[in-house]
């Protein structure tokens, strides 16, 4: 086991940049596959909407959950401070990871269920 006084750290930098990353993963190929899904003819919402609408809840929300895994990894990471080893910091940044990414997907199908 090996235990270092910034192990702890592991956990928030893994849940941010998971996160961070899932997030514009999702994001992106969302942007892409909507479109193509809805199939030919009009899209699944117009213009103005999708943008002003739907575009800006996405975009809010993947900047509020990557904030949100930041707080949760840190307050995660100094509660097990003392205790940590490498591979459970990095376990808990994963969990964190999940769970947003979790709530980001369950976020995208609300917003784009037809309505």
């Amino acid at each position: 086991m090996s235990r270092s006084r910034t192990t702890w750290l592991a956990t928030p930098l893994v849940a941010t940049l998971g996160t961070l990353a899932g997030v514009l993963a999702l994001y992106f190929g969302e942007a892409a596959l909507v479109p193509w899904l809805s199939g030919p003819g009009d899209p699944p919402c117009g213009q103005p909407d999708c943008v002003l609408g739907v575009g800006l809840q996405m975009m809010a929300a993947a900047v509020l959950l990557v904030l949100v895994a930041a707080v949760v990894g840190i307050w995660l990471g100094r509660r097990h401070r003392d205790t940590a080893d490498r591979a459970s910091a990095v376990l808990r940044g994963f969990v964190v990871c999940g769970y947003c990414l979790l709530a980001y997907a369950i976020q995208s199908v609300i917003a784009w269920w037809p309505k």
